[in-house]
């Protein structure tokens, strides 16, 4: 199996996968991996599915993702950024989730405004 990562980093992007886990009991794959770029959510869980795929007995794979002198421009970490944000809570707001928009968002005096639809929807976000 190829390393996780090589298809979808670039020239200067690095990462190393600094922990690896598996629990025979559960079944559960949890991974620590430092990089200086961020995975769009979609390459996440299509690196995860693969990965369920391909290792007999695997139910789940966790991945904690921390950050080193990342090579992106600001702008696109804060909305790749977004994704995950959305992917940590949608467990218990998947609805609200969906009316969250990545591409959409400002900063004011040190404050980020993410865009999402619906007054509903931000009043419970921001909570």
């Amino acid at each position: 199996m190829k390393h996780i990562l090589d298809s979808i980093k670039k020239e200067n992007e690095n990462y190393e996968i600094t922990k690896a886990v598996m629990s025979g009991e559960s079944g559960i794959l949890s991974l620590d991996i430092r990089l200086n770029f961020i995975v769009p959510m979609a390459d996440v869980l299509r690196i995860k599915k693969s990965m369920m795929e391909e290792i007999p007995g695997l139910s789940n794979v966790d991945i904690s993702f921390s950050y080193d002198q990342v090579a992106l421009e600001r702008d696109t970490i804060i909305g790749l950024f977004i994704e995950h944000m959305i992917e940590l809570v949608n467990g218990q707001y998947s609805v609200i989730t969906k009316t969250i928009s990545s591409k959409e968002f400002w900063e004011e005096d040190g404050v980020l405004f993410i865009y999402a639809l619906g007054d509903t929807a931000v009043e419970k976000l921001n909570q």
